[in-house]
């Protein structure tokens, strides 16, 4: 709030305005009095005067101690420290301050030092800042509004009272007395409030205000700052990463594996080997069941390196490993049952390896929404909305590794004992929600995968009914039998002219016996 050290302190912000402006004043003048002076000096007779001042200085070096004054000692002292009159001298100077004052007025150029606009009143004010300030080239910074100080009034009340409108993005906000997730350790935010101006600007107009009241310049005391002791905390910045990066990085991470899963279950089904082996007598459900036992044995070992490099490596020291571990096994069944379920709608294998992975991070989506509103809007997302993300179980993977990092960032890291609660004030959704929600779209991957390739075999299997679920030949693989009520009620004369198909309607129908046995004895009537 100040600067330029002067004789008494320091100058408030708005006289450094007026500094800046005045240097800028005289350094346009100074290219009028320039020319001038060097005119001057280039004319004739100048040399001789300029000597005349130098032979003069010399004398007054040489005869001024002689009169025994304390005044002439002083002249005498400040012409020994002053060059000699010259031409050259002279001219050299006069150069030198041509170029400080081309430099500062080339600094300034494009520069408004004129930093305030008033207003007749609040609204015009928000009318020019909506609609105007873009199209002037402003950037508006803030605005004080005089709630006491009428456009008349000649003088301030004794009691002035103002306020300050200034962009929400440059203060902090004031959703919140503190942030959601909190951490041992004093507030992380900075001086928002003197980074961005607001505090300068209300330092300039109190002691504007003040010195209008007292008629004279308060310099002292300043504004400063002093940030509230805090007992010993550790911070660390790689924690502070984590809650945003982790989970990002161990959804990314599987991307290419589900992709290339995808593309090998399709193949089989592009070359026809899925229906060699049905031809073999191979069902269904051992190929699925032999597909995921040699993918989860591959997963889990994957999964048992994750775990000890983000242990040992003091990623997630302060977590259970083994709860760490069953996450991630948890995580590889749902997102292996979504690579069977996503194979069904290909049968190029290329085409299901590009589009399986858009697919997989599509299905990210939701998370990033999720995590952006709350990180960075700081909003609170209900708990319905949580619960639809996690319908997809990348999303929910996603929010699950967050409280993994929210806990770890704590220093407590995730437990058995907490990871039915949320680290985070006010949610109500938590990592072991996430949990069911990722063996719950494990169920209904595999049960969309099982319908689909039912209905949707693709170009070489044989599609079933829609509504083969139903039905009992499917369960029992025996053929449906008629009940013998049924076998009798076909052996009736009437039963049958019902369900016979009429082609022709040459016959004249009669509600009588006689006729119905005329349309059952006729040999033509199926036709």
């Amino acid at each position: 709030m100040y600067s330029l050290s002067s004789g008494n302190g320091w100058l408030p912000g708005k006289d450094l305005f007026v500094l800046l402006d005045t240097i800028t004043k005289y350094a346009y003048e100074w290219r009028n009095v320039s020319n001038v002076l060097k005119t001057c000096f280039l004319t004739n007779g100048t040399a001789k005067k300029v000597e005349s001042l130098r032979r003069m200085k010399k004398f007054v070096e040489e005869f001024g101690p002689l009169l025994h004054l304390p005044s002439m000692n002083k002249i005498v002292n400040i012409l020994k420290n002053l060059s000699d009159p010259s031409i050259d001298n002279y001219m050299k100077q006069i150069t030198t301050i041509d170029k400080a004052a081309c430099s500062w007025t080339s600094l300034i150029s494009g520069t408004n030092l004129n930093v305030f606009k008033g207003f007749a009143n609040e609204n015009d004010l928000v009318e020019y800042f909506l609609h105007r300030a873009y199209h002037d080239n402003y950037t508006v910074i803030a605005s004080v509004v005089f709630t006491n100080v009428h456009l008349n009034d000649t003088k301030l009340p004794p009691n002035t009272i103002y306020k300050i409108r200034q962009n929400a993005s440059l203060t902090p906000s004031t959703k919140r007395a503190r942030d959601r997730f909190w951490v041992p350790s004093p507030s992380q935010s900075g001086f928002v409030y003197h980074d961005f101006g607001f505090s300068w600007i209300q330092e300039v107009i109190d002691r504007a205000i003040i010195d209008t009241q007292v008629g004279r310049p308060v310099i002292e005391p300043g504004l400063f700052y002093q940030e509230m002791s805090y007992p010993c905390y550790t911070y660390d910045n790689f924690l502070q990463m984590i809650q945003h990066a982790l989970l990002l990085c161990l959804t990314i991470s599987w991307v290419y594996a589900f992709a290339m899963l995808t593309q090998s279950i399709v193949y089989e089904k592009e070359v026809r080997l899925k229906e060699v082996m049905k031809i073999m007598g191979l069902s269904n459900g051992v190929h699925w069941i032999a597909w995921f036992i040699t993918i989860f044995s591959q997963t889990t070992v994957v999964m048992i390196a994750v775990t000890i490099i983000l242990y040992y490596g003091k990623v997630l020291m302060h977590s259970n490993p083994f709860l760490i571990f069953i996450i991630f096994e948890i995580y590889a069944l749902s997102t292996i049952s979504l690579a069977f379920l996503v194979s069904d709608f290909y049968s190029k294998a290329k085409i299901a390896a590009a589009c399986s992975g858009i697919i997989y991070l599509l299905t990210y989506v939701p998370c990033m929404y999720i995590s952006i509103r709350e990180d960075l809007a700081q909003d609170t997302i209900p708990k319905w909305t949580k619960m639809l993300a996690s319908l997809l179980s990348t999303s929910a993977f996603g929010m699950g590794a967050k409280y993994i990092a929210f806990y770890e960032n704590i220093g407590t890291g995730i437990q058995f004992d907490n990871i039915r609660y949320s680290p985070v004030e006010g949610d109500h959704f938590t990592c072991f929600e996430t949990v069911l929600f990722m063996l719950l779209d494990t169920c209904i991957h595999l049960i969309l995968m099982w319908y689909i390739e039912n209905v949707y075999p693709g170009t070489y299997g044989i599609p079933k009914k829609w509504y083969f679920p139903f039905t009992i030949s499917y369960w029992t693989g025996e053929t449906y039998n008629e009940p013998n009520w049924i076998k009798k009620l076909k052996k009736i004369n009437l039963f049958r002219w019902i369900i016979c198909r009429k082609r022709h309607t040459s016959y004249n129908l009669r509600w009588s016996t006689s006729s119905l046995n005329q349309i059952a004895n006729d040999p033509n009537r199926n036709q």
